[in-house]
Formats: structure tokens, sequence, C-alpha cells
């Protein structure tokens, strides 16, 4: 078996001008503000969908406001309507037949968009989410890994996880780990990584 790192696929995917048409499987990949796909959680996560046969494409945040909170609710809510906007642009062309499987990764504010954008499109979509945010969506969401750190400034874990039974989703909780499920300890935190990146293959690969 040929062995590629993530770059060469997905400069193949994205810049060698494989046609969407012809893509069988596709991960789309819809970041965090400031967590980009060179960090961690994201880039193993993508060399892992193109390990396994999903074509790469990612979703580039544009013309946010210059000052905002994403701590606050509203401002968070503004930057998800514009992502919104960007992510329909992205996915223009994509409805074709040949597309099987779809795969959504996303951190953070990323989870919000790809969530409310999976069930605006009807498709069905398989989620990875990386430490989704309390607003993000999740009627429309069935087939989903869920990751949060009970130490994420961001999110009140026990309205998260409320919000997670109440769906019938059991996300993945590490004590003491922050947004990006790091705890400040080098040795455990490459633990977790390892964790999550067997979880997310062992996900990747189950029959759907």
């Amino acid at each position: 078996m040929e062995h590629r790192n993530f770059e060469e696929v997905r400069l193949d995917a994205l810049e060698a001008g494989i046609e969407l048409r012809k893509i069988r499987k596709l991960a789309v990949i819809f970041p965090g503000i400031g967590y980009r796909t060179d960090k961690p959680l994201l880039y193993y996560a993508a060399r892992l969908a193109a390990s396994h046969g999903y074509a790469i494409r990612e979703v580039h945040y544009r013309g946010f406001p210059e000052e905002f909170n994403k701590r606050n609710a509203t401002g968070r809510r503004e930057l998800v309507e514009i992502a919104m906007e960007q992510t329909r642009e992205l996915w223009s062309g994509v409805q074709a037949e040949s597309v099987e499987e779809v795969l959504f990764i996303s951190k953070s504010i990323g989870t919000a968009v790809a969530c409310a954008y999976a069930e605006e499109t009807g498709r069905k979509v398989r989620h990875l989410l990386f430490t989704p945010l309390e607003e993000t969506p999740l009627d429309g969401v069935k087939d989903a890994l869920i990751f949060h750190g009970t130490a994420d400034h961001y999110v009140r874990s026990e309205v998260l996880l409320e919000n997670c039974r109440a769906h019938g989703l059991k996300p993945h909780v590490f004590e003491g780990a922050n947004h990006s499920l790091e705890t400040g300890d080098p040795l455990r935190d490459i633990v977790t990584l390892s964790e999550v990146m067997k979880q997310a293959d062992a996900f990747m690969t189950a029959d759907t």
C-alpha cells in the first residue's frame, strides 16, 4: 500500500484539480477561529481521513469583524453566519451522485457551522466534533464522535453534556482538558491525542 502524507493528498485534491463529481469519499474540515488545520487535532484527523481514501476540502474563513468576542454567544452567532455563507460557496457543485460518503471534521465554532450546514443540506453526514460549543445544533446529528474537556472555558460542561444526552449522543470527556483537549502536561496530552486519534480511526472505518 502506498503511503502518502496529508499534504500530498491535499495537493492532489485541491491543486491538481480532482473534480468533485469524481470523488466518492469527501471529508470537509471546519476549523476553529484560532485552531487551524496545522494544529494537532485537525492535522492528524485530516491525515487519518486521507489515509482512508477521503478527498480533503477545508473551509477557509474570511471577512470576520476585526473586533469580536468569541466567548460571547452573540459574537459567536455572528461568526457562524459569516462562515455559513462561505461554506455554501465551497459546497456548490458537490451535490454529485458519486459522492457516497461525507465526513465533516470540525473544531470549536466549526462544529456549529458543520452541524448547521449538514442540517440545511439534508445530506447524510458523519461528524467528528472536537470541543463543540453550547450552541452547536445537535438536532439532526445522528452519527457522531464527540470530544470534550471539562476545563474548556468556552463551554459549560453541564450544559453541553445535557444537550448531548437529550439527543442520544455520548461524548468522550477528558477531565481537566481545555478547549484544545490539553492539560499543560505534555506527556499526558500526547497520550490523550493518541487515544483521540485511535477512536477517530475506528469511527472512520466503522460500517454505517
